[in-house]
Order: structure tokens, then sequence, then C-alpha cells
């Protein structure tokens, strides 16, 4: 199996786990357009089950269309939250850049 049909795969067997938080760290990467909308939509199916989702990924274009709320950590403290639909991706670029004390 290619990379993204190796990642669905995976993600399909999740939807029928039984766990509440599903992290998933860059799943998009190095896969193909398609695969990724796939991706995209197994993931959506488990939020619509009601499992939380912690989506690690260093596109921000990407997270911006996934997230219903974006945190920026920096050095293990919370540099910012946003949300999408109501926050400018200049403010959270903003916030990827600053250091906080």
């Amino acid at each position: 199996l290619s990379g993204g049909n190796q990642q669905k795969a995976i993600l399909s067997r999740w939807l029928h786990g039984d766990f509440t938080v599903g992290m998933f760290d860059e799943p998009t990467k190095g896969i193909d357009v398609k695969a990724k909308e796939d991706i995209y939509l197994l993931i959506g199916a488990l939020a619509e089950q009601g499992k939380g989702i912690i989506f690690f990924s260093s596109y921000l274009p990407e997270l911006i269309n996934v997230c219903d709320r974006i945190i920026v950590l920096s050095e293990g403290k919370n540099n910012g939250e946003f949300y999408p639909g109501t926050d400018g991706q200049q403010d959270i670029v903003h916030a990827m850049l600053t250091k906080r004390n």
C-alpha cells in the first residue's frame, strides 16, 4: 500500500475503536491530494462520533481548514488560542513568531 493508503487504512480501523481522544501528528505529510481529502473525511467522521481530535501540523493552511480551534504552543507555553472562522491567519502567524515570557 502507498503511504496515503496505509494511513487511510489505519484511520478506518480507528473509526470502530474505543477511545475518547485521537492524536494525529502530521497525518497528511507526504501524501497526495486525494488521500489528504480522504483522511480529512475520516478524521471528521471520528469527530462526529464525539471523539476528541488533537491535530498537529506544520502547515498552517491545513490547520485553518481542518480545525475548529488552534492553540499555538512555544516552549511549552500557550502563545494564543484562535478560531479560524473569526481570527485571521496573520494573528496566528504573529503568535507563532512571538516569544512569551
